[in-house]
């Protein structure tokens, strides 16, 4: 199935699409014989209120594809930088024949780079994914902004991306109403 909203090719059972949030139509997985399924149906005054859940996670998901994109940047500058550094050390071995100061400072320097790296491009790995399931499931988002530690994480690694993980507990604390509907709706299955 495609969403009629951006074209999007839609996840298996989606209610959501993916990439812009829009409700699903059409047929879902059947229910559980077991227990009977209960239906939320959308009244007109309730309209206003699934443009405001939509709108949120829209920017929501705005906000976790900036935050990616700035631990992917600064992962690979990190990266070439490791490079670089081992580079040079291998250059100033060569040159002196020998193991100085130097070098070893160099080696350090290319080691700190190369973790650097590695927990950006992990970060941005991890965020990714975050952003391909938030419009099924919002509650992994919610306990990332909720705690404090990827703001600690961007303190040590990745200031760049620390601006962002404010801004996205700033969206979390400021609509926790919004967000508590959005997760009653993706709990339920829905007729749209």
């Amino acid at each position: 199935m495609y969403c009629t909203h951006c074209g999007k090719e839609l996840f298996e059972n989606a209610r959501f699409c993916q990439a812009c949030g829009t409700p699903v139509a059409g047929v879902q997985a059947p229910p559980p014989a077991e227990a009977p399924v209960p239906t939320v149906t959308v009244v007109p005054d309730e309209t206003a209120l699934f443009e405001e859940e939509r709108t949120f996670l829209t920017n929501l998901y705005g906000a976790l594809n900036r935050e990616r994109s700035a631990w992917k940047i600064v992962g690979v500058v990190l990266l070439v930088s490791a490079i670089v550094w081992w580079f040079v050390t291998g250059a100033t071995v060569m040159a002196y024949g020998e193991e100085t100061a130097a070098v070893e400072w160099l080696g350090g320097c290319a080691i700190l780079s190369l973790v650097g790296a590695v927990i950006n491009l992990r970060m941005a790995r991890k965020l990714r994914r975050l952003c391909t399931t938030m419009y099924t499931d919002v509650r992994p988002v919610i306990d990332r902004y909720s705690g404090v530690g990827p703001a600690v994480l961007a303190l040590f690694v990745n200031l760049i991306a620390m601006a962002f993980v404010i801004d996205g507990r700033s969206k979390i604390k400021s609509k926790t109403a919004v967000l508590q509907r959005i997760v009653q709706r993706q709990q339920l299955p829905q007729d749209i």
